[in-house]
């Protein structure tokens, strides 16, 4: 009997030791065209972004309250990447000059899409197109937002 509770035990160890060991892998970096949608300023009244970051576009810092992340291209989910975005905080953009002046320019009442690649575990985001205005909400829930 105490030989096969040993045995339980043991067992019961080495598992649990092995699902640990396969959370503590990290992911490899990933390259990812995904898309942000929020404001630039303080959050809109009454709503929460589901990530609070900052963007820095050649040197303005600018606060932006990221409600969705998509993911166009890569394995990821958008609630993966504002969950990788977010303890660092700071986004340092790049792409063309007339794409960065769109999201300096953008006011607080005005939803941006900003699309560009991301790397995930970097702090870079090459954008290729920002879309200023009534952007597409869409119905896909699941994959876009942590809230």
């Amino acid at each position: 009997m105490l030989q096969a509770l040993s045995l339980a035990l043991l067992t019961a160890l080495a598992l649990c030791g092995t699902a640990r060991a396969q959370r503590a892998i990290p992911r490899p970096p990933e390259e990812l065209l995904v898309s942000l949608i929020g404001s630039v300023g303080p959050p809109p009244a009454g709503r929460a972004p589901a990530a609070k970051l900052e963007l820095n576009v050649e040197d303005t810092r600018l606060p932006f309250n990221a409600e969705e992340a998509r993911v166009l291209s890569g394995s990821q989910l958008g609630a993966n990447v504002l969950e990788d975005m977010e303890p660092n905080r700071t986004l340092y953009v790049r792409g063309p000059k007339e794409l960065l002046d769109k999201i300096r320019r953008a006011s607080p009442e005005k939803r941006l899409e900003i699309t560009g690649f991301y790397r995930t575990g970097s702090r870079n985001l090459l954008v290729n197109d920002v879309k200023e205005g009534d952007v597409n909400r869409g119905g896909e829930r699941s994959s876009v937002s942590r809230r």
